[in-house]
């Protein structure tokens, strides 16, 4: 019975917030918050916060267990500007710090639920096993889904997130491996410059197999001007977002066309943000001085 009351509770607190933005001058999350998740290409969830006058970008990437790098991985365009009132953050929300198990201890001011609204092609079965892990009945069930079809813009409840923000340790680099795969490159790059390595700038045409099956785990790139095993700094100015990837091996010279200075990885490319198969980069790479 109480595990009853505190769900009604809870869908009564978001049947009255439902476009709330999180956190007041004081807090990052406050009992009256709901959160609006969203899933981007490599299944990372984030939802955007609004800052408020007197937060600071390092508290709260404190309180969501980031370090300021990742935060500004996600908000590149933040890196060398003031943040103003208003501002909305893109905050990576591990799926181990969402509460999929409503428990009879739980207390509705402590908690806050957490939200995903459907995009097309979206499925039950997608969205309740592959985004989040909960069990399809139980999805159904909190969401009163009589049959297994979801309409675009649909509000479905998925969980819960506590006020108390995210630990650290419930991280495992902003909830996807493959950022720790970029960032390991990074170190080892940065390494190699320090070292007296000379540091190249190419820019022009990436290419990635948009079509193509990709593993989770395929992150490199293919490149001319380094060695393989060398880690290659890829920047795309549109979103402002910037990888590390391992260079496998040489760009095919028959296989595509001379503008193409890099060809990469679904998993890369989906990490830059692309959408394109072809799209402009700046890549990074060293060399020995």
């Amino acid at each position: 019975m109480r595990k009853r009351v505190f769900l009604i509770l809870v869908w009564a607190i978001y049947g009255s917030v439902a476009w709330c933005i999180t956190g007041d001058s004081l807090r990052y999350l406050t009992p009256k918050d709901t959160i609006f998740i969203k899933t981007d290409v490599v299944g990372e969830k984030y939802f955007e916060h609004k800052f408020e006058k007197k937060q600071t970008l390092f508290s709260l990437a404190k309180f969501y267990g980031l370090g300021m790098e990742e935060l500004y991985f996600y908000n590149a365009e933040l890196k060398n500007k003031p943040v103003s009132e208003g501002t909305l953050v893109k905050i990576p929300i591990p799926n181990r710090a969402i509460i999929r198990k409503a428990r009879g201890t739980m207390s509705a001011s402590k908690y806050v639920p957490v939200i995903h609204t459907v995009t097309k092609g979206e499925t039950v079965y997608r969205i309740s096993k592959n985004y989040f892990n909960l069990p399809v009945d139980t999805f159904k069930k909190w969401n009163n889904l009589k049959e297994n079809t979801l309409s675009i813009g649909q509000q479905l409840h998925i969980g819960w997130l506590s006020i108390e923000g995210v630990p650290d340790s419930l991280r495992q680099y902003s909830g996807n491996p493959i950022f720790k795969k970029s960032h390991d490159l990074y170190k080892q790059y940065m390494m190699n410059l320090s070292a007296g390595q000379k540091e190249n700038i190419l820019r022009g045409a990436a290419y990635w197999q948009k079509e193509g099956a990709s593993k989770a785990g395929e992150f490199f790139a293919l490149f001319r001007n380094a060695k393989p095993g060398e880690g290659l700094s890829v920047y795309n100015p549109m979103n402002k977002r910037k990888v590390f990837v391992k260079i496998l091996g040489d760009i095919p010279e028959a296989s595509y066309r001379s503008d193409v200075i890099v060809v990469l990885s679904p998993q890369a490319a989906k990490m830059l943000g692309a959408r394109d198969s072809r799209f402009f980069v700046e890549v990074k790479y060293l060399t020995p001085d």
